[in-house]
């Protein structure tokens, strides 16, 4: 039956964060599409069908990780069958997103807004 399901691509005169703000999953080969979706607490999937895997590796298993369609394809069915196991893969995909992010994203201690001021203000008293 139809489950609703809406693929969507994003081309390049679309803004990447409209897109990934209206997703419930975000699927790319390699993108910093992948980090911003994973700071906006969506769950990401990498797919190279082209077999090139470096650039999933530096996801670790921040992702689910496909190299070919049909996989790919038995994957998402066997979400979009199943709420409780889209539910339970979701829950556990964000728990892996949040653990890697530290790793690869600069947080500041107080708000973005007052860090981009500090080094303003450090940049414009340093002339």
């Amino acid at each position: 039956g139809d489950t609703g399901t809406a693929v969507r691509l994003i081309d390049r005169t679309r803004s990447p964060l409209d897109c990934v703000n209206a997703a419930d999953i975000v699927v790319t080969k390699f993108s910093t599409v992948a980090l911003e979706a994973m700071e906006l607490g969506r769950p990401v999937v990498s797919i190279a069908l082209d077999g090139e895997t470096a650039f999933q590796k530096i996801f670790e298993d921040s992702v689910e990780a496909f190299t070919d369609r049909n996989s790919f394809e038995k994957f998402l069915e066997g979400l979009m069958d199943d709420p409780e196991r889209y539910d339970a893969w979701v829950k556990e995909r964000l728990r892996l997103q949040r653990e890697f992010l530290p790793k690869k994203m600069h947080r500041p201690e107080g708000s973005v807004e007052a860090e981009i001021v500090r080094r303003l203000m450090e940049s414009i008293q340093g002339e």
